[in-house]
């Protein structure tokens, strides 16, 4: 979409008024309760990151971030106390959250970071805001609106974000934000797509520095699969992972990914199931279990990451061209159907791709008709001629033999005669 027809970012004034707008009831007395509690201990109160980058560029959001220059939890607890709610306290991260209806409100202490070595989680400390704004990932999260206290009404914005909302632009805070938390390349990704903005150049050449000097090494397996997570619970994903691909991201994760076929043909709707089987369908065998363990999945992503690299050596036998529906049942039948959609999008094989289509279509209504208790109703005993019945019955539907469930019957009283 050209710049011009970009909806752009409002003035920095006036943004209280809509902030307390876009609240519900039940929201607009939690939030006002603190303000006249952190106004009454003189403690200034700020609303921060995601909630104010959404408020200035009118999307909706149902969580709340807000930061107190001074002990969060003494203000919640306090503030909870008039409100006759139980707000949850988290006291190793000095933050407390409490519910408003649908709505989030979590609060922290405004806090520095500092970082031991690369990819090492921060050391923090109480601060300013002026330092937690300092310690955000990039410029669009890294502004305040006074909520309480001296600043009230107003935006801090000391790192210029309104400039690169106003610019659709995702920029890093310093140069060595990615050495910091290399996880932060992975975010700059789910904001520049999720907002229709781009990475700014000089923060896209520092990614390839960090790709370059192997920052990725410094994350722990369970953070990867973590930021993997996070993309996958995006409402497009496969351009997510697609942009991930392309700026070298997933190849530095795991080199094999560099031949990971065109997430973008993976339907944007799809189970995240079918994205992680996308990724994994052009790896060997021992390169999925490789893959498996670099971000420790979790056992359903596993079986999906085997179960497609193991479809993908099958492409030949799908191309066959004598290849019947029943060969193709057979061939598929107890592989994960992610698997099967996945492969559907991304196999290389045309004809292959076809079958695979057609395998999906046909399990939507190849089960038979009749059920093991229909068969013991007709006669049969109870066992496995029950479910041996069923099967044939099933090969039937497939060779056309029978379609409705008349046909079943007569099929199935033939072999209990005979």
């Amino acid at each position: 979409m050209p710049p011009s027809r970009k909806r752009k970012a409002p003035s920095s004034s006036d943004l209280l008024v809509p902030f307390q707008q876009s609240l519900s009831a039940e929201a607009q007395q939690v939030f006002q309760t603190l303000a006249r509690h952190a106004s009454r201990h003189s403690l200034p109160l700020y609303l921060v990151g995601g909630a104010l980058r959404d408020l200035i560029l009118r999307n909706p959001t149902k969580d709340l971030d807000l930061v107190v220059e001074g002990d969060a939890i003494s203000l919640v607890s306090s503030a909870a106390g008039t409100l006759g709610i139980k707000p949850t306290i988290h006291h190793a991260f000095g933050t407390a959250t409490i519910k408003a209806g649908s709505v989030q409100i979590d609060i922290a202490t405004a806090r520095k970071e500092t970082y031991a070595r690369p990819g090492a989680l921060p050391t923090v400390s109480p601060s300013t805001i002026e330092d937690d704004l300092r310690r955000r990932d990039f410029t669009l999260n890294a502004m305040a609106l006074g909520l309480a206290g001296p600043h009230h009404g107003h935006l801090l914005d000391p790192h210029q974000g309104m400039y690169d909302l106003r610019q659709r632009l995702v920029r890093v805070l310093h140069d060595s934000s990615f050495h910091d938390d290399a996880t932060r390349m992975f975010r700059a990704v789910r904001y520049e797509q999720r907002l229709d903005f781009q990475i700014e150049p000089q923060t896209k050449a520092l990614i390839s520095e960090a790709l370059d000097k192997n920052m990725l090494s410094t994350i722990s397996a369970d953070r990867l699969r973590n930021e993997l997570e996070l993309m996958l619970a995006e409402a497009s994903p496969g351009k997510m992972l697609q942009r991930t691909h392309d700026l070298g991201l997933l190849q530095a994760l795991f080199p094999p990914l560099v031949r990971t076929p065109p997430i973008t043909l993976i339907p944007e709707k799809s189970v995240p199931l079918v994205f992680i089987a996308a990724l994994a369908y052009r790896l060997t065998a021992n390169e999925a279990e490789a893959f498996i363990a670099r971000i420790n999945m979790t056992h359903p992503w596993a079986v999906a990451a085997r179960q497609s690299a193991d479809l993908h050596s099958i492409e030949e036998k799908l191309s066959r061209p004598d290849l019947t529906r029943r060969d193709l049942w057979e061939l598929l039948e107890h592989r994960p159907l992610v698997c099967v959609k996945a492969a559907a999008a991304v196999a290389e094989n045309p004809l292959a791709k076809d079958r695979l289509r057609q395998y999906i279509s046909l399990y939507q209504r190849m089960k038979p008709v009749l059920t093991g208790d229909d068969l013991l109703a007709l006669g049969y005993a109870p066992g496995p001629k029950v479910g041996q019945i069923l099967r044939r019955l099933q090969i039937s539907r497939l060779e056309g033999k029978t379609n409705t469930k008349d046909d079943e019957v007569k099929l199935a009283k033939a072999w209990l005669a005979s």
